[in-house]
């Protein structure tokens, strides 16, 4: 088993308490966003414009991470905090929230600048992808995606029994398949869509399994559930089914040059 460690937080020169949480996002979206630039200057687009499109992937990704986190998650805050507590965008976030939000960003960006959707997701998927493993580690220490009790050798050692710590799963799976995943179809020069589309199918089916890990919501530290799913099942299901439809009709039309 894993000991536990309680939650870090410390102040500087009397700041307000900093959170390793909020540390380890902020160095992901540093990191992301240096990688995305890297890769953007590698297939040819000029930093000044798709500067742009980390901008919008920043924003609209942690925007739409809050909103999915207060309406899903935990709706009750609406009702306990006021309706401005939806606008406390550092105060909640999903992962699932900031990884739709993050391509929404791309797709807006495209639109404006009439670049090829394909390219420009393929360039931020690593990004996005690397920020959200700092994001994980970040969870991991937060201890805010707590699971079920289990004897799992890889469990925590919580104050009331050994349970899953699904941060720190899905830490692993990032570091372990998923980046070298991307990795490798980039340095392959696969088709533009081919690695947003491969590493996203690699993530759902794991996330879903993951998930049913979770413990309920009438444990602190829980998930709510709706039809006996958690809104990151719901979210995977629809993901997966819309991804696929969409890379075939990519693939179906991709000699007329319909997609692009």
């Amino acid at each position: 088993m894993i000991p536990y460690i309680p939650p870090v937080s410390f102040s500087v020169f009397g700041s307000p308490p900093l959170h390793l949480f909020g540390i380890l996002v902020a160095l992901g979206v540093m990191v992301g966003a240096w990688l995305t630039q890297r890769r953007a200057v590698q297939a040819g687009f000029t930093l000044e414009k798709f500067n742009v499109a980390i901008y919008l992937m920043l924003i609209v990704g942690f925007s739409c991470s809050h909103f999915i986190d207060i309406l899903f998650y935990n709706s009750h805050r609406i009702s306990q905090e006021g309706f401005w507590v939806i606008f406390k965008f550092w105060d909640g976030m999903s992962s699932y929230g900031g990884l739709l939000g993050g391509a929404l960003g791309i797709v807006i960006y495209c639109k404006w600048y009439k670049a090829s959707l394909l390219k420009v997701l393929d360039v931020g998927i690593q990004g996005i992808l690397v920020g959200m493993t700092f994001g994980r580690l970040g969870c991991t220490f937060a201890h805010d995606h707590m699971g079920v009790l289990t004897d799992f050798f890889l469990a925590v050692q919580y104050p009331g029994g050994a349970r899953h710590n699904l941060g720190f799963y899905e830490f692993l799976y990032s570091i372990l398949v998923l980046i070298p995943l991307s990795f490798w179809i980039h340095r392959k020069k696969f088709p533009d869509g081919y690695q947003l589309f491969f590493v996203i199918m690699a993530y759902i089916p794991v996330r879903f399994y993951f998930d049913l890990l979770r413990e309920v919501s009438s444990v602190k530290g829980g998930d709510v559930r709706y039809w006996g799913l958690t809104p990151a099942q719901h979210i995977s299901i629809v993901v997966f089914l819309g991804l696929g439809a969409w890379f075939l009709q990519v693939r179906k039309n991709k000699k007329t040059n319909k997609i692009k």
